[in-house]
């Protein structure tokens, strides 16, 4: 009888791990989606408040613009599944931003022209990886990681496209030192 209740004690343990293993992918998928879009909208309050370009600021507003829709959505998301959600950036997970802070305004654009491309791509891989995750389950979520990606896909050219004053490049780089010049004989 007791190897009968420990047989079914390890039983009941094991089918109660494997139900919240899903459950775990998903919050994690949640949360690694939350930090990329959090990124994404402090990339942009950092070109709007630094930029001299129109064309950055334009692409950042509408970048902030649709990070928080994503945000929006996938917090309704969670209220309906019962999944945790939270704004609230680590400071490890900053880095990748405060990078920005210490550069000059001529050079801010084309840094954040890298930045935010690289943050578009960081984005697209996740969900593409979340799509694929077969611990993944919830039909809904997948229906809405399908429905974002081409417009993720279209920002991600948008930024790959963001064209940067030269005139801001070339007053920013660093001067070479004149050699002195020889005279041929």
């Amino acid at each position: 009888m007791k190897t009968i209740l420990r047989l079914m004690a390890i039983i009941l343990g094991v089918m109660t791990i494997l139900a919240f293993k899903p459950q775990d992918s998903v919050q994690q998928f949640i949360d690694s989606v939350i930090k990329e879009n959090m990124r994404s909208i402090a990339l942009a309050k950092q070109a709007l408040a630094t930029s001299s370009s129109e064309a950055v600021k334009t692409y950042a507003q509408a970048s902030m613009d649709h990070s928080e829709m994503l945000l929006t959505e996938l917090e309704a998301f969670t209220k309906t599944k019962n999944y945790g959600f939270s704004r609230t950036v680590k400071p490890a997970d900053q880095d990748k931003v405060l990078v920005l802070d210490s550069l000059k305004k001529d050079s801010f654009d084309q840094a954040y022209r890298n930045a935010v491309v690289d943050a578009n791509r960081d984005l697209i891989a996740l969900l593409e990886a979340g799509k694929m995750d077969e611990k993944i389950q919830d039909a809904e979520l997948k229906t809405w990681i399908d429905g974002k990606l081409p417009g993720l896909k279209e920002q991600l050219s948008r930024g790959e496209a963001l064209t940067i004053s030269t005139e801001a490049a070339i007053k920013d780089r660093p001067q070479m030192p004149k050699l002195p010049l020889k005279k041929q004989n």
